[in-house]
């Protein structure tokens, strides 16, 4: 039996990986399809995320579940702000109120309404402060009431 193989395998890392991290795997795409309004964009930025952050993995051992969430929340948005532009939306003829809004307002609402981050965290994620963030929140369900009302 060939030694090397045997050690390839680390029970606790992959106890890790799936009690830990893979249960992040929805929250990012709820936030990724928020972004790119798309399933296939969605699933982009969510193996970006995790690619990205996984580069870290001896670090996150020692961060709780809120801190991992941050991390590849952050990740999904460094990756879709800085990244292919193929994943933005086509928002031509689409007549869904989220459409309307700028991509800091989808992000932030999703954030805060679905995901459940606290204002503060959400600027975390998106790299805005706190304010900032804050009004992109009221921009977004501003947009939202407007739309059921109409």
């Amino acid at each position: 039996m060939n030694a090397g193989v045997a050690n390839a395998y680390d029970a606790g890392e992959a106890s890790f990986f799936i009690e830990k991290l893979s249960g992040k795997a929805d929250l990012v795409y709820r936030f990724g399809f928020a972004l790119t309004l798309s399933e296939p964009g969605a699933s982009d930025i969510v193996m970006a995320a995790y690619k990205a952050c996984l580069t870290d993995i001896n670090k996150m051992h020692n961060e709780d579940s809120l801190m991992l969430t941050l991390r590849f929340l952050r990740g999904a948005w460094l990756f879709f702000s800085e990244g292919d532009k193929s994943l933005q939306p086509n928002l031509q003829n689409q007549e869904h109120w989220l459409t309307q809004l700028p991509v800091e307002c989808r992000g932030a609402i999703t954030l805060v309404d679905v995901i459940g981050l606290s204002a503060k965290e959400a600027a975390m994620v998106l790299g805005k402060d706190e304010m900032e963030c804050r009004e992109f929140l009221s921009k977004a369900r501003q947009s939202m009431i407007k739309a059921e009302n109409q």
